[in-house]
């Protein structure tokens, strides 16, 4: 039972472009919209990738979660170079 909305303002460009691949495929914009939200219930995630910034693995989260809890164990270098050369790397020339 359809009982609610979903509202969500887009820019016109992308809502026309969408609606065009959309139409192409032979569903609307609610039909596709309803299709994505059926499968992030089903699969407990998105269903599609979503592109940008990494998602931290369990280690990084680890390490980002002991640096809040004891920032007083966290190494500044001045430069690059200084951390470079404390972690025993050294820094190669860009072109």
């Amino acid at each position: 039972m359809k009982d609610t909305y979903v509202r969500a303002r887009v820019d016109r460009e992308l809502k026309d472009q969408a609606e065009k691949i959309l139409n192409q495929l032979g569903i609307t914009m609610s039909q596709a919209i309803i299709l994505m939200l059926r499968q992030t219930v089903a699969e407990g995630k998105l269903p599609f990738r979503v592109e940008g910034a990494p998602v931290p693995n369990a280690r990084t989260l680890a390490m980002m979660k002991h640096h809040d809890l004891h920032p007083d164990q966290v190494t500044k270098h001045e430069s690059s170079a200084a951390l470079f050369e404390s972690l025993g790397i050294a820094k190669t020339k860009q072109p």
